[in-house]
């Protein structure tokens, strides 16, 4: 997603609003809004908006690119070693931050 004000690139998670409601998962959206809104560390994705329309819900988040790493699990089926640890350190990184915060 593009915003030609802002001269910036983000990026758009959609959420169906009938999947988390069937899938009861209310507080954990609620949850990841809270979280993402003010978080501000390099290792974990920050939101800068947050919307909703009828049967959605939008959170515009920072664009980075590269992927994620899920992606790269299902491609790969195995990391390198040295792959493997350069992507623990960074969870540990940003689980140690949420934790102090």
């Amino acid at each position: 997603m593009y915003l030609p004000k802002a001269q910036q690139y983000y990026a758009m998670k959609s959420i169906r609003k009938d999947i988390v409601l069937d899938n009861d998962s209310l507080e954990n959206i609620k949850l990841e809004k809270l979280i993402l809104l003010q978080v501000n560390n390099p290792f974990i994705v920050s939101m800068h908006y947050v919307f909703q329309r009828s049967y959605r819900i939008y959170f515009i988040m920072e664009y980075v690119p590269g992927g994620e790493l899920f992606r790269y699990l299902r491609e790969e089926r195995r990391l390198h070693e040295m792959r493997v640890k350069f992507y623990s350190a960074q969870i540990a990184i940003a689980l140690g931050y949420l934790h102090k915060s």
